[in-house]
């Protein structure tokens, strides 16, 4: 039996159906503003946002001081941390020479921070500013030298310290010792 309407060609045919496969103007419209939100989303995910650079850069710099912290203990070896100009670096205590040697491990070299981040550190409650910094690092020949501002021991110990990350408009991120306890970020 066949219901509804009968093909001209005979009586054997099934119905014609008018019902046609694809999208509606409706169907894709709303997949094309789904999309189009779901990419304004990722855009903004990805932009640049100063706030979450600082707790990047701050989130790195103690990362790798409680990292060289455990290698000092695991190598018996010294280590420090310097401040050149606009960023910092880390260092080692050559035992033949008792100099302050630059390490050579790439994670270790010197990093520059964005020009905008300013850096404030305090060596056992007293501040180290920055020109003080300079004029104590400026050798005779008017370069600049490496020298340790805190030191990261083979006993486990550091010198008391506190790192203040600041940002303009993102706040600032504060990295401590006390020296026995462990490298914190706040």
């Amino acid at each position: 039996m066949v219901i509804g309407k009968r093909a001209k060609f005979g009586a054997d045919q099934p119905a014609v159906s008018t019902h046609r496969a694809g999208f509606t103007l409706v169907e894709v419209m709303i997949t094309l503003v789904i999309v189009a939100v779901i990419a304004g989303m990722a855009t903004l995910s990805f932009g640049k946002n100063p706030a979450r650079e600082l707790e990047r850069e701050a989130a790195r710099l103690q990362l790798l001081l409680q990292t060289l912290s455990d290698e000092a203990v695991m190598q018996g070896a010294e280590f420090a941390l310097a401040l050149p100009t606009e960023g910092y670096q880390f260092l080692s205590l050559d035992s033949e020479t008792s100099q302050w040697q630059a390490l050579a491990e790439e994670a270790y070299l010197f990093y520059a921070l964005a020009a905008d981040i300013t850096i404030t550190v305090e060596v056992e409650g007293e501040s180290v500013e920055a020109q003080k910094l300079l004029q104590q690092q400026a050798g005779a020949s008017g370069q600049e030298a490496l020298r340790p501002v805190l030191l990261l021991l083979s006993s486990g110990e550091t010198t008391p310290f506190r790192i203040a990350l600041s940002r303009p408009g993102a706040g600032e991120y504060t990295i401590s010792s006390d020296g026995v306890s462990g490298i914190y970020i706040q």
